[in-house]
């Protein structure tokens, strides 16, 4: 139980984090100003603390066999295979996505088809990231006994679908615009 409540301390920041750095990217991305050190400051720390994250969620997964009452995160098979899946993605396209804004820093200029492919390739990273943190926020409010009973869930939730969509519409129309 206390991997648990450590993890969902590590969601919880990583997410912080990683609002502020999504935040910071769509500005950069609509303004064209671009403070390097704070978009990689914001990069490292997500990163840090997301490896952690992992680290911890492997852990619980594979060797403690997550141990989780069913009772206690209603609908939770279908939230944890998209839990896993958009992790999985997110995983896959961390890559790429860090490759994505390397441009920036060396002032490479993108061709036409590489700047398209870069943004799609980016939609789908954060898409499958604001997937995750929707579907997971809740788990970690859960765990540390925050969230305890379905109605509260319900609008916590609610809430969180309703930021990760506002925050996933505006990273996305960023990205579009600046790579098409």
């Amino acid at each position: 139980m206390i991997l648990k409540k450590l993890n969902a301390i590590s969601a919880l920041l990583a997410t912080l984090s990683l609002c502020g750095h999504i935040v910071i990217m769509i500005r950069s991305l609509f303004t064209g100003w671009y403070n390097f050190s704070l978009c990689k400051g914001l990069a490292h720390a997500t990163m840090c603390i997301v490896i952690f994250h992992v680290f911890l969620s492997a852990v619980i997964m594979f060797f403690l066999h997550d141990g989780t009452d069913m009772k206690k995160y209603p609908g939770q098979n279908i939230s944890t295979v998209i839990q896993r899946a958009s992790a999985l993605i997110g995983a896959v396209f961390l890559h790429m996505h860090v490759r994505s804004y390397t441009f920036m820093a060396t002032h490479e200029v993108l061709s036409p088809l590489k700047s398209h492919i870069t943004g799609i390739i980016e939609v789908i990273f954060v898409s499958a990231i604001l997937v995750h943190v929707a579907v997971s926020l809740s788990k970690a409010l859960i765990s540390l006994g925050i969230v305890s009973s379905n109605q509260v869930l319900q609008r916590v939730n609610k809430i969180v679908y309703a930021i990760c969509l506002i925050l996933g519409i505006a990273a996305a129309t960023a990205i579009l615009r600046f790579f098409f």
